[in-house]
């Protein structure tokens, strides 16, 4: 006997449930008009019509297959993940953007043995760029790249 695998059987029911819902309520209370002449309603009954159908391409093979084991968390991923991300929002006020972006890479890196000192201070230097670029130059965004003293 194959046990299911149950997560992908619950998340497509819920895809079910969630797209079928949208469609009845797009059908009962908006006009879909024609194809010609779409109503306001023709957009969210089709997504939920599309929603269902992917639940349901879901469902099917969930019962047909034996259910993957359970892996193990990596809290060590998790723990210096949130803790890169917790620096960052502390500090970007206080240091400025670039040196809040060093911050969190290497934080984040340490989540990681993969990645070594050199590697995570060149990403670090790299992604400090992009996001002054991003952030400050193309969308002008009110950061300051770097805060000396007060």
């Amino acid at each position: 006997m194959l046990s299911r695998d149950y997560r992908d059987i619950m998340a497509g029911l819920v895809m079910i449930a969630i797209g079928g819902g949208a469609a009845i309520y797009a059908w009962a209370f908006y006009r879909l008009g024609t194809v010609m002449h779409m109503g306001p309603g023709m957009f969210p009954f089709g997504l939920g019509i599309l929603l269902a159908i992917i639940g349901v391409i879901v469902v099917l093979p969930a019962l047909m297959r034996e259910a993957p084991p359970i892996p193990r968390p990596d809290i060590r991923s998790f723990i210096f993940v949130s803790l890169s991300l917790v620096a960052f929002a502390l500090t970007v006020r206080w240091i400025g953007l670039v040196p809040a972006v060093v911050l969190l890479v290497v934080i984040a890196a340490l989540a990681d043995n993969k990645l070594g000192l050199v590697k995570s201070l060149a990403l670090a230097a790299l992604l400090s760029v992009l996001a002054w670029f991003i952030f400050i130059y193309a969308l002008g965004i009110p950061l300051q790249p770097f805060i000396w003293a007060r």
